[in-house]
This record gives C-alpha cells, structure tokens and sequence, in this order.
C-alpha cells in the first residue's frame, strides 16, 4: 500500500512540475523583450568632451561615452557654451549604457543615440579668499 502512495505521489509531483517549465520558460521570454524594449534611458547630467575621451556624469552615476558620430556631434553643440576647454555642460540624451568590454576607462559606458537638450553651464559664484598678510 506504501509503495502505491509513494508511487502515486512521484507521479503527481512530476507532472505537476513539468507544467511549470513552459510558463517559466515564456516569462524569460518576456523579460527579455522588456530589457531590449527598456535599454534606451533618458540620461541628465554634465557632458565633457576632449579629443580622446568624453564622459557623462551624473548625480548618482559617472558613465565613458562611446565616442562615434554622436559623441562628436554632442561634443560640437557642448564646445559653444564652454567657457573654457575643461567645462562641463548640462545634457539631456537617450542612450543604452552598457558593460564596457574593453577594460580600459570606467566600468560602464553610454552610447548616445539622441541629443535631447543642451543647456548653458550654471555659473558658479566666484570664490573670494580673504587673510591677513604675513
């Protein structure tokens, strides 16, 4: 009588168990589609562009920029509202931040696939030190 039971309950475990693998497997499916459909973010932040390198940074987040035809064109629309060749300048942009793979520079980086804005740099107030003369 044991082994019937015991024989009854395996069996039911494993039919009940190979019904879940389907839907398990088309809720992956789904959360991938998501993440493809999700990559492109809408980034705030400084933008800095020399002739080597450009970086995003943000409040929370410090990103490489992958430097092909929109990294340079962000970078000309930047260059007129520098005031000098190290200012960073206020952007709005979409793109997909990614794993960098080539392990040199920071650990992620951002591929700019729109400029939505560029905003002049807040001036700071000027910084007045005042001391007795020795």
């Amino acid at each position: 009588m044991k082994k019937y039971f015991y024989a009854l309950l395996i069996l039911a475990l494993g039919v009940t168990a190979c019904q879940d693998e389907p839907k398990k497997q088309q809720e992956s499916q789904q959360e991938t589609t998501t993440e493809t459909k999700d990559s492109l973010q809408v980034l705030h932040g400084e933008y800095i562009y020399v002739d080597s390198a450009a970086v995003l940074k943000g409040r929370s987040f410090v990103y490489g920029v992958k430097l092909d035809s929109m990294a340079r064109a962000l970078g000309e629309q930047v260059d007129s509202l520098k005031r000098d060749p190290y200012d960073m300048v206020p952007v709005f942009i979409k793109g997909i931040v990614k794993k960098n793979e080539s392990q040199e520079g920071w650990e992620e980086i951002v591929e700019i696939k729109e400029i939505l804005r560029v905003m002049e740099p807040q001036s700071d107030p000027a910084i007045r030190i005042e001391g007795k003369e020795i």
